[in-house]
């Protein structure tokens, strides 16, 4: 296992994090001298827990196996987002999380739950439990500094945020709530000042962590959303928001935050069909076809029509790409000025572009790299008609050949 874990371990931290909630599992994750294992079977020893029923909060410090041993100077921190079965976190999301706050409004003072998640605030188990863990490694001859990585979904997300500036250790999230309101001047200081260490994924479509439309923190990729088990019925309005809606490479890991990434699969695809057929010379080889001429012109036009099809669908679905980044640019436009309006047009488009969110970013970038696939798709549907009408002309030379023979030997 290297030092820095795959984005696809990071995902399974996630996940076995919420485990640690006794309430959620019958036999919650605790420290004992047994591994626990994660769905690539990499082995972790888990250091510390905390399952704080006072607050809803729940993490883990785990040292994954490095030769056969717990590696302590790569001590990995992950926490649980949300449990909607729990009302302490519900609370939490709607209390200290901006957007939330913003939702119930003054009621929630009325009744007492903002005082009263404040006073029993998730953030503050975070600076508690992240204590416990150091005091644990140091105990074990190790320290603070051991601490190299943390990772969290959701609200866990946003409590990583806020753990992972004060301590400047690195972080992966997934689907992060807003923690800029937990966040001192210093903090937003330090993650200004070192983008590369605060990695950020999320799904356009997911009202929970799209935030970051308009204030991007650290590195924030907008990656490809695919369907959750948990977002069923209603649920699938927050489909993007869940653990399960992100995929990750086969062979690294990481996950993919190339919107083309799958139209350059299947444009190599075919392009690899294509050498294939030209390469065979199955039906051009005048010498080697063994088809009925018919059936072999069928074939053949069946093979170019399909190919076309599939060519023609990907440059629908690349326009549809281009269309799509331009309605989010103005929605991103359309959500800043409600939320800056004291601010002119110009000086909103000033503000963004400072944040690294312009025209050229979020719409330019992807209206060019289509352009290259598109072009791409164009001659490749050009080189299925050239390959159809070769493979006619032999058929044809095949018909022409044999009715000559025919007419040698009085057929």
């Amino acid at each position: 296992m290297n030092n820095a874990l795959t984005d696809k371990q990071n995902s399974d931290l996630c996940t076995m994090a919420y485990s640690v909630d006794h309430q959620k599992d019958q036999n919650p994750i605790r420290p004992r001298k047994k591994p626990y294992f994660d769905t690539e079977n990499n082995k972790y020893e888990v250091i510390a827990t905390e399952d704080d029923q006072e607050t809803g909060f729940q993490g883990m410090a785990v040292a994954p196996y490095k030769n056969g041993k717990p590696d302590y100077h790569n001590v990995q921190i992950a926490i649980a987002g949300t449990n909607f079965d729990d009302i302490k976190d519900v609370i939490t999301d709607a209390t200290q999380i901006p957007e939330s706050r913003t939702i119930i409004g003054p009621s929630a003072y009325v009744y007492g739950i903002v005082s009263n998640a404040l006073d029993h605030s998730q953030f503050t188990s975070a600076d508690r439990f992240y204590n416990e863990t150091v005091n644990k490694l140091e105990s074990k001859g190790f320290s603070a500094s051991d601490i190299k990585h943390g990772t969290g979904h959701s609200l866990g997300g946003a409590l990583i945020f806020y753990l992972a500036a004060k301590h400047h250790f690195s972080m992966t999230t997934f689907s992060s709530a807003d923690p800029r309101s937990n966040l001192n001047d210093t903090d937003l200081a330090y993650i200004k000042n070192h983008p590369e260490m605060f990695k950020n994924y999320y799904h356009k479509s997911d009202i929970i962590a799209n935030w970051q439309m308009i204030a991007q923190l650290g590195k924030a990729f907008s990656v490809n959303e695919f369907s959750s088990k948990y977002g069923k019925g209603i649920m699938g309005m927050i489909n993007g928001h869940f653990i399960d809606s992100y995929h990750f490479e086969k062979k690294t890991g990481q996950v993919d935050t190339d919107i083309f990434n799958t139209f350059d699969i299947e444009l190599s695809s075919i392009q690899e069909e294509y050498k294939r057929l030209k390469s065979s010379g199955a039906l051009t080889d005048a010498d080697e076809i063994m088809l009925d001429a018919s059936v072999a012109t069928e074939l053949t036009i069946a093979i170019r029509d399909v190919a076309k099809e599939i060519l023609d669908e990907i440059i629908k679905k690349l326009h549809k790409v281009v269309r799509e980044q331009e309605k989010y640019w103005q929605e991103v436009k359309e959500k800043s000025m409600m939320v800056s309006s004291q601010l002119s047009p110009d000086e909103l488009i000033h503000c963004l572009n400072e944040g690294g969110a312009n025209y050229q970013s979020m719409v330019g970038k992807y209206k060019e790299d289509a352009n290259q696939r598109i072009t791409k798709a164009k001659e490749l549907k050009n080189k299925f008609e050239e390959w159809e009408s070769k493979v006619q002309q032999g058929i044809e030379k095949v018909v022409q050949r044999d009715s000559e023979l025919a007419k040698d030997f009085n057929i």
